[in-house]
């Protein structure tokens, strides 16, 4: 990987949050008002636009992490299942985020940016014209998530490594919206294999929401508050019926239940068993009502879509990204569910970073600052000549996954 490129802009767009710097850096941008979740030192802003109870004004991106009463925070996303069905807010956010935050004119940079599996034509074409319209990139260069995620783990590895020279494994993003199991070979996506879970982060928010809601106090309209509770308290136990055991124990020897303070400084939320029952929901989604199989049968749900002599190497390499797999205890908990799945004859590796949630950004860090660039994206003219063109590279995406760079 060359230095950093301030020409070439890198946006991980996604449901929740929006990861955004400059390709060639390791993590995004510096910024003063980051995530909670995250350290203070990353940009990575919410994408959406909040209006605080009782205020007229709204807050952007940002400008979120300046209210100090997150209590009946009013909410307005751009996303929604994991795809952008709001362009006229996405643009006024994306906007924001360029002036104010990176500082940078769009019309002078090139840009490599998200998009999720299975978009809609009449919703890719929006998001089209925003970038070449709207803002004016020279050039752009659209990825899958999984794709990015799968190019930062690779990087990192030596050559020797068979992965590595296949450019090739499975990966599970595990986000705000959904669940994809993404099969990945020769640096291209298997569309054909890829499989969803519609089960996120903001589902497991509001399941968390109803349950403290029966239990104790009304929080049906505190989504943010709520969401940070789950990622402050919750996490994944190796065995639930172990937990719940342990949930029950009464006392000071109790190491399950937790408080959260709430805003007011006087009252706080209790949290037993919630903080483990909550992210179960990844692993059995019938526990919620959804007849859907878990993160760990989709990846074999994938892999078994793929020719038999490639199984064994995608099962060598499944990569774990996304918010979702930022819970304590989701790997040791997600390979043990998927170990019993895989032949026994075969190797299984699961690898999951310490901050899965920047996975996709980094990725698209290392394609931007990589010397194919210019050849992998579309420029401006290009696609005022074809659009079509576009959207082709994105179908494709030969070259992108190069290993070390």
């Amino acid at each position: 990987m060359t230095g950093t490129r301030k020409d070439i802009v890198v946006v991980d767009l996604g449901g929740s949050t929006i990861k955004v710097g400059f390709a060639g850096d390791a993590d995004p941008s510096r910024c003063a008002s980051p995530a909670a979740s995250l350290p203070p030192d990353r940009c990575v802003v919410p994408n959406c636009v909040a209006k605080p109870k009782g205020e007229k004004r709204s807050y952007i991106a940002d400008e979120i992490n300046q209210v100090k009463d997150i209590s009946s925070l009013n909410l307005r996303r751009p996303v929604d299942r994991g795809y952008v069905v709001n362009w006229d807010l996405q643009r006024d956010i994306l906007d924001h985020v360029f002036k104010k935050v990176l500082k940078i004119n769009p019309r002078n940079c090139h840009l490599v940016i998200t998009e999720a599996p299975f978009n809609l034509p009449a919703l890719a074409a929006e998001q089209d014209e925003c970038i070449f319209e709207k803002f004016g990139f020279k050039s752009a260069l659209i990825c899958p998530p999984s794709l990015l995620a799968l190019t930062y783990h690779l990087a990192k590895r030596p050559r020797s490594d068979p992965c590595v020279s296949a450019r090739c494994g499975v990966v599970v993003d595990a986000g705000f919206s959904f669940v994809h199991a993404t099969p990945v070979f020769d640096g291209r996506v298997l569309r054909n294999g890829i499989r969803r879970v519609n089960l996120g982060g903001k589902a497991l928010t509001n399941y968390l929401k109803e349950m403290v809601s029966y239990r104790q106090w009304n929080m049906m309209d505190e989504y943010v508050l709520m969401d940070d509770v789950k990622e402050k308290l919750c996490y994944v136990a190796g065995c639930a019926v172990d937990e719940l055991k342990r949930a029950k124990v009464r006392g000071a020897s109790n190491e399950v239940n937790r408080e959260y303070v709430l805003p007011d400084g006087v009252h706080c939320l209790g949290m037993g068993n919630e903080r483990f029952m909550v992210p179960e929901a990844l692993f059995h989604p019938a526990d919620i009502g959804l007849n859907q199989a878990g993160v760990a049968e989709v990846v074999t749900q994938a892999v078994r879509s793929v020719a038999t002599d490639l199984r064994a190497m995608m099962y060598a390499n499944v990569i774990v990204a996304g918010g979702c797999a930022a819970f304590p205890g989701f790997k040791e908990r997600f390979e043990a569910e998927l170990r019993p799945l895989v032949p026994t004859d075969e190797a299984l590796t699961v690898e999951v970073s310490t901050s899965p949630t920047l996975d996709a950004w980094r990725g698209g860090s290392v394609v931007g600052a990589g010397e194919d660039f210019e050849r992998l994206a579309v420029t401006r003219e290009a696609w005022k000549k074809d659009a079509s063109e576009f959207r082709r590279r994105y179908e494709e995406h030969a070259g992108v996954v190069k290993g070390r760079m």
